[in-house]
């Protein structure tokens, strides 16, 4: 529940930002779309923006299924962009996500898994050379220390491959 009320602001001020996040005097590209995969800020469909250059908000989320499981995750992060030029970005920041599985193996018998996570986000990001003229971008991030609900302090790591927009 707690998660919850963390994650609503923060998506209801992502969509707000959305609309100012259009600069045309601006040679950057402020709004990412994308495959992410991390177990702290989720697997699956990613969208990020940059409401200004210093902030940018990432929102993942996916839901996976196979004959015998079904599973869903959905993460955020807010980056503090400490270097953002010329496709390349370094940055730091919070990341929270919320990871579900459903056994479904049995015909009467289910078994239902969650667990929550929040990590502190490091990574950098690099356009992938001359493709789609630079606006495909590779990120690798490392979250130490991420908190899972077990109690269990383990160190993360992600990758996100983002088409700028």
């Amino acid at each position: 529940m707690m998660l919850k009320k963390i994650l609503l602001p923060l998506w209801l001020l992502s969509c707000v930002s959305l609309g100012q996040a259009q600069d045309t005097a601006s040679s950057y590209y402020k709004n990412y779309f994308g495959f992410s995969g991390s177990r702290v800020s989720g697997v699956g469909l990613t969208f990020a923006m940059e409401p200004e250059k210093k902030i940018t908000i990432q929102i993942t989320g996916g839901i996976f299924r196979t004959s015998s499981n079904s599973s869903s995750s959905f993460g955020m992060e807010l980056q503090y962009n400490l270097l953002n030029e010329n496709y390349y970005r370094i940055f730091i920041g919070p990341a929270v996500g919320t990871f579900s599985s459903v056994d479904n193996a049995g015909t009467n018998h289910e078994e239902s898994n969650s667990e929550s996570v929040f990590g502190f986000a490091m990574g950098g990001a690099a356009p992938l050379s001359g493709i789609f003229d630079n606006r495909l971008r590779f990120s690798v991030t490392l979250y130490y220390p991420a908190f899972y609900k077990d109690n269990s302090i383990t160190v993360g790591l992600g990758g996100t491959l983002h088409f700028l927009f």
